[in-house]
């Protein structure tokens, strides 16, 4: 579909292959097993009970998020990891002018990760690799009350004027969705 057949402001991704460039010549995207899907969801949903807890301690600081209202499990999503399997497909980054919505998703969040190897490379390896990577970012953070105000529509128009900005897997993580795809 076009742009102006969905009402979207930008090519769909999905739907236009030639609206992002691939690079690169060589790429091998996984197939998405149940077993990567598990392991996936249950790393995000592990690091979510910790922050909803309040038991998810930043070491910066050595503050704690306060506790969750409410925070709901995260579940595979099948439409977003279609959407997700175009984007990867491209072996192109730089993604931010492509409209990657669908009609249940009108702003889905990413988190992205490449590698590149003359070796083979096992897709549980890499993901649990990228995985703690990210976890990682935690030690970035200076005030986790801060970093979770950065997602909230009210907050978030603010704090990019202020120089703020959400890191990367703490938006996933504490993204009031309760979908996800890898």
């Amino acid at each position: 579909m076009k742009a102006e057949e969905t009402g979207l402001a930008m090519v769909h991704i999905a739907c236009e292959a030639g609206v992002l460039r691939r690079k690169g010549e060589h790429y091998f995207n996984y197939p998405m097993t149940e077993k990567l899907k598990n392991y996936i969801l249950r790393f995000h949903n592990e690091c979510r009970h910790r922050i909803a807890g309040g038991d998810e301690i930043i070491l910066k600081s050595k503050k704690k998020f306060p506790i969750a209202a409410r925070m709901r499990e995260l579940i595979w999503d099948d439409e977003l990891a279609y959407v997700a399997h175009a984007l990867a497909e491209r072996c192109n980054i730089e993604s931010k002018n492509v409209c990657q919505t669908t009609p249940r998703f009108q702003f889905p969040g990413q988190t992205k990760a490449s590698k590149m190897t003359n070796t083979e490379i096992k897709a549980m390896g890499f993901i649990h690799d990228v995985l703690n990577e990210f976890e990682s970012q935690s030690q970035e953070i200076d005030d986790p009350v801060t970093q979770m105000h950065l997602h909230t529509d009210k907050y978030s128009i603010n704090s990019h004027q202020l120089g703020l900005k959400p890191s990367n897997i703490y938006t996933l993580l504490l993204e009031m969705q309760s979908r996800v795809i890898s």
